[in-house]
C-alpha cells in the first residue's frame, strides 16, 4: 500500500488539490471584500498591498492538503479492500507523477513571487457571505461587494 500511496494517491491528491477548490467571498476586518480559496479552510487570498501578490496561510494550506490526501487514501484503500487490488501501469504512473511535478513546479513559481505574503495562520477575522465550488480555470462568481459591506455595517 505504501508503494501505491506514493505512485498513485499522492499524485492524484496534488492534481485534485490544484484543480478543484471552494471559493469564499468574505469581508475581512478592516479590508474590502476579498475572494479566498481553499477547502475545507480558506488558505489563500489576494494581497492587499499590491495587485500581483497573494497571501498564503500555511497552517490552513497544510490541513487542506492533508484532508485531500486522507480522502484519496481512504477511497483507494476501500476500493482495494472491497473489490480487488489496483494494478497501476508504468505509463499511467509516469504520466500522473509527471503532471503532478509540473503542477508543483507551477505552484512553486507562483509562490516564489517576492510580493507574496506568508502567514502561519490567518492573522485577521473575516465574515463569510457567499461560498461556492469551482475548478481553477473557472472565473469567480461576481458578488456585489457594496451590498455586503452595507450589510456588515448594519
Amino acid at each position: 500500500m505504501t508503494k501505491l500511496a506514493f505512485k498513485f494517491v499522492l499524485p492524484i491528491t496534488i492534481l485534485c488539490f490544484a484543480t478543484m477548490t471552494k471559493w469564499w467571498f468574505a469581508l475581512p476586518t478592516d479590508a474590502s471584500g476579498t475572494y479566498f480559496i481553499g477547502f475545507p479552510f480558506p488558505y489563500a487570498c489576494n494581497g492587499w498591498h499590491t495587485s500581483m501578490s497573494i497571501q498564503f496561510f500555511i497552517l490552513e494550506l497544510l490541513v487542506d492538503f492533508l484532508v485531500y490526501y486522507l480522502f484519496w487514501f481512504l477511497v483507494i484503500y476501500l476500493v482495494q479492500k472491497i473489490f480487488k487490488p489496483l494494478v497501476i501501469g508504468r505509463i499511467f504512473s509516469f504520466v500522473l507523477i509527471g503532471l503532478s511535478i509540473i503542477v508543483l513546479g507551477l505552484a512553486a513559481f507562483i509562490m516564489s513571487n517576492k510580493d507574496n505574503l506568508f502567514y502561519f495562520k490567518r492573522p485577521f477575522e473575516m465574515g463569510i457571505f457567499e461560498t461556492g465550488y469551482k475548478f481553477m480555470w473557472q472565473k469567480d462568481k461576481q458578488v456585489n461587494a457594496e451590498y455586503y459591506q452595507f450589510k456588515k455595517r448594519n
